[in-house]
């Protein structure tokens, strides 16, 4: 969102919450807003840096985590559906072998 986009949604939230006029919302309001916003997201959500120890590189790890377990998982089952199809190859040579034997 624009610099001036964000101003403006905050003035209409400022608006919604303090129950005043558009007219009454100073530009300190806003600045505080914007402010405290800033101060909330580097405190409570932070940066997506290699040493941050935030919220979101947390996240960020758990999720390229989850993402590395999930390619394991699907090599793991992409070689027990080989060897699953290479053991029913077994048994049909299996049933060949026996069928030839009882002719």
């Amino acid at each position: 969102m624009k610099p001036g986009k964000i101003t403006a949604a905050l003035c209409a939230g400022l608006v919604l919450v303090l129950g005043c006029s558009p007219a009454s919302v100073e530009r300190s309001y806003v600045a505080q807003a914007i402010d405290s916003l800033t101060s909330f997201r580097r405190e409570a959500v932070g940066l997506d840096r290699a040493n941050a120890v935030k919220p979101l590189r947390k996240a960020v790890e758990a999720v390229a985590e989850a993402e590395a377990q999930l390619d394991a998982v699907r090599v793991a089952h992409d070689d027990y559906l080989r060897l699953l199809a290479e053991a029913d190859r077994a048994a049909a040579r299996v049933d060949a072998c026996r069928a030839d034997l009882a002719s």
